[in-house]
């Protein structure tokens, strides 16, 4: 059966032609390419910021083994903060934090940044606030 013969076809060209069609395929599988790089891109990130050993950094770093006690851990936590680790903050500044925002006063900041070696020469304010 002919349409032009009879005016009558089962499928009808000039409502979608192929071009739409072939264009919205085009379209729909560069979107989905998209999000799927995007997906790796997420997991791989992922993969490395919380399932690698963070300790690995330093294996290398001559600077590292050159610290000692408590300067090696500040060393530590300054190298990840510049990777993105976390969100390294002293306790002065933790302390000058709490000073700007309020949440104490003059007089608590200096009763409590005298913290002692060792809890037990720690004063009663300072076991409040640590």
């Amino acid at each position: 059966m002919n349409c032009k013969r009879t005016g009558i076809c089962p499928f009808s060209y000039d409502v979608i032609s192929e071009r739409q069609i072939m264009a919205k395929y085009l379209i729909k599988r560069l979107l989905y390419g998209i999000f799927s790089i995007m997906c790796v891109v997420a997991i791989v990130m992922v993969m490395i910021y919380s399932l690698m050993d963070r300790n690995l950094i330093f294996a290398n770093d001559p600077n590292y083994a050159h610290q000692s006690n408590n300067s090696k851990v500040t060393y530590k936590y300054q190298k990840w903060e510049d990777y993105g680790y976390l969100d390294y903050v002293t306790y002065a500044d933790y302390i000058n934090g709490l000073l700007a925002n309020g949440e104490i006063d003059e007089a608590t900041k200096s009763a409590i940044i005298g913290i002692g070696r060792t809890p037990d020469k720690d004063s009663d304010q300072t076991n409040l606030h640590a």
